[in-house]
C-alpha cells in the first residue's frame, strides 16, 4: 500500500503506465538520471524543490514499521541539513544530485577500501 501511494502520483488509485515507467526507468538509468527521477518522487508538490516536510512525508511512507515518526524525522532532519548546500531551506535538483552523487563515491570508495 506504501508503494502504490508513492507510485500513484494523481492519487486516483489506479496505476497508469506513466507511473510506471518511472520505478522501471530508475532500474536501467545512470545514476544522474536515477536521482533526477527519485526528485521527482520527493516534490509532492512538484514546484522543483524538496521542504524538510516533503522529504519527512516521503520518508514516513517508505520507511520501516519499526521506527518511529520522531526518529524518521530527525533523521530526515540531519539529511535534509546535509542536502540543502545553499542554507535556502529547501533542496533543489542539483543539491540532491550533489550530494547523492557524493554519497555513492564514499560509498564506492569504502568498500574498495575494505576490499584491500
Amino acid at each position: 500500500m506504501k508503494l502504490l501511494s508513492i507510485l500513484d502520483r494523481d492519487k486516483n488509485y489506479l496505476l497508469t503506465a506513466e507511473e510506471i515507467k518511472l520505478p522501471l526507468a530508475l532500474a536501467f538509468a545512470n545514476p544522474e538520471d536515477a536521482l533526477a527521477s527519485t526528485f521527482v518522487l520527493y516534490d509532492s508538490n512538484r514546484d522543483g524543490y524538496i521542504t524538510r516536510y516533503e522529504m519527512t512525508q516521503y520518508n514516513l511512507l517508505v520507511e520501516s514499521s519499526d521506527k518511529s515518526a520522531y526518529e524518521i524525522w530527525k533523521e530526515v532532519t540531519a539529511e535534509f541539513y546535509e542536502k540543502d548546500i545553499n542554507k535556502d531551506n529547501r533542496v533543489d535538483i542539483d543539491e540532491f544530485i550533489m550530494y547523492d552523487l557524493y554519497d555513492i563515491g564514499k560509498a564506492i570508495a569504502n568498500s574498495v577500501i575494505e576490499g584491500f
